[in-house]
């Protein structure tokens, strides 16, 4: 009886034990985010064997409580024909992360695209969404874009075509690890995507300026680790020939304003702000390493522990009862 009874107590603790670890899925939530352009359609699987990402270099305006982003990015057509393509950008969503299960991004806004130096028509994905044709449903980069921006794209054979993308995201986040939950301020920028072009990408490189009066002191946390430097108030990422994996993602972590942006921003001057972005640090040989992998949840979420005590109550007054009932009925027996 007492085994039993034992064996019963210890079932309860392994219950709260269950219930504290797993009341919310561990990652990054409601995040600010950029992301390598990809493919969409299945009709332009044949197409996109032929086209390589040759080159990006990204520019990050991070505020307090949004980043501002600007993606320039070269294609090289490797076959002797045109190949036309529909390719975008997810508007929300979530991906697998390496720091934690999941990182679920906020909306993209603002969005401006030009190629070639004149601008793009872009549209809503949810417009002429065709489950047929898309190729969504089973990408497992991006496991659940509830939206995508996207526009149509011609490579000319044999030559490079040029993309340049503008876009605003909030960064208020919240970080989940178990039971324990943490408010700041993230942004990601998603590499894995580059993964669906042909071959590896040649040559990447990020560049992050700190804005607001953000001080390199302001971030927490950074991945991929030990490959991001900085100088004074901007940090470098690079790569050179590379398959992007969900490793090579960009994630910031940092102590920003928890408040959320208003929707009236200068995207102008916003804009005019990012392509005046000084570009020295590309050739500079004297930088340092940023080394940060503060992630925890310092501050937990009091709800958890109260409703792990409760289960805690009930599964210690299950046991009692049961042990009492037992022994009132061994004591009638005799």
């Amino acid at each position: 009886m007492i085994r039993k009874s034992y064996i019963l107590f210890l079932l309860s603790l392994t219950i709260v034990k269950f219930a504290l670890a797993n009341v919310a899925m561990p990652g990054i939530w409601s995040a600010g985010h950029g992301s390598t352009l990809t493919l969409l359609f299945a009709k332009d699987s044949a197409a996109i064997r032929w086209i390589q990402m040759n080159k990006e270099l990204i520019v990050i305006d991070l505020y307090k409580n949004y980043a501002v982003v600007k993606g320039t990015y070269w294609f090289l057509n490797k076959s002797q024909y045109s190949q036309q393509i529909t390719t975008g950008y997810p508007i929300n969503g979530e991906f697998s992360a390496t720091i934690e299960d999941m990182v679920s991004f906020e909306d993209l806004l603002y969005l401006k695209v030009e190629v070639g130096g004149k601008k793009v028509t872009h549209y809503n994905l949810a417009d002429i969404y065709d489950s047929s044709q898309t190729t969504i449903a089973s990408n497992q980069l991006l496991k659940a874009a509830n939206n995508w921006y996207v526009w149509d794209m011609t490579f000319e054979p044999g030559t490079l075509t040029k993309v340049e993308v503008y876009f605003v995201v909030k960064t208020p986040a919240v970080l989940i690890q178990g039971y324990g939950r943490k408010e700041a301020n993230a942004f990601e920028y998603i590499l894995q995507t580059g993964a669906n072009w042909s071959g590896n990408i040649m040559n990447g490189q990020i560049i992050i300026n700190l804005k607001d009066g953000l001080k390199v002191s302001d971030i927490n946390g950074i991945l991929p680790s030990k490959r991001v430097y900085y100088l004074r108030d901007q940090l470098y990422y690079s790569f050179e020939n590379l398959r992007p994996s969900p490793s090579d993602d960009l994630i910031i972590w940092y102590q920003g304003n928890k408040d959320s942006i208003s929707l009236n921003l200068d995207t102008f001057q916003l804009y005019k702000s990012i392509n005046n972005t000084d570009t020295a640090i590309l050739n500079a040989t004297n930088l340092a390493l940023l080394d940060k992998d503060d992630f925890d949840t310092s501050t937990p979420d009091w709800g958890y522990f109260i409703l792990g005590f409760i289960v805690l109550v009930v599964g210690v007054l299950i046991t009692l009862l049961v042990i009492i009932i037992k022994f009132i009925k061994k004591k009638l027996k005799i």
